[in-house]
């Protein structure tokens, strides 16, 4: 009970045994004192990683827009669908409803998941800082800060 470590308590996942562990260096991993088994990481170049993974998400989400999600081929005869044409054919068959939802679900959500992602994660990638919050609230005199 007398133990003033500083530093975060971290249960270890593989034994239970609860330690203080301090901040890490780029690239340090933080071991369990008992087991041996691995805390946590500090992996370097993190935001730079997620910046590289929403792009790709961008990338694949307009390929899977562009080229056709499904091909029928009955007697000769072949039909290919997209993901946006499926819920137009939905929207003039009456289905308005389900058609709002394919979109929204297939295409806008997921794109606007993604381009948050990438205004958020993209300017720390490239060594700036996110602006404050009193910026986008539009203070016109100076904030204060609680202290």
């Amino acid at each position: 009970m007398g133990d003033t470590s500083v530093g975060r308590l971290v249960r270890c996942h593989d034994c239970d045994l609860l330690q203080h562990v301090g901040a890490l260096t780029s690239g340090a991993v933080a071991r369990c004192s008992r087991c041996g088994a691995t805390l946590f990481a500090c992996r370097s170049q993190g935001f730079e990683r997620a910046f590289i993974l929403y792009l790709s998400a961008l990338i694949l989400l307009l390929v899977a827009n562009t080229f056709p999600f499904l091909t029928l081929s009955v007697q000769g005869h072949n039909q290919s669908s997209h993901l946006i044409s499926g819920a137009i054919a939905l929207w003039h068959d009456g289905m308005w409803e389900v058609a709002t939802a394919v979109v929204l679900f297939v295409i806008l959500f997921p794109l606007g998941k993604i381009l948050i992602g990438l205004s958020v994660v993209g300017p720390l990638a490239f060594g700036h800082r996110l602006p404050e919050p009193r910026q986008f609230i539009g203070c016109s005199t100076v904030c204060t800060r609680g202290r």
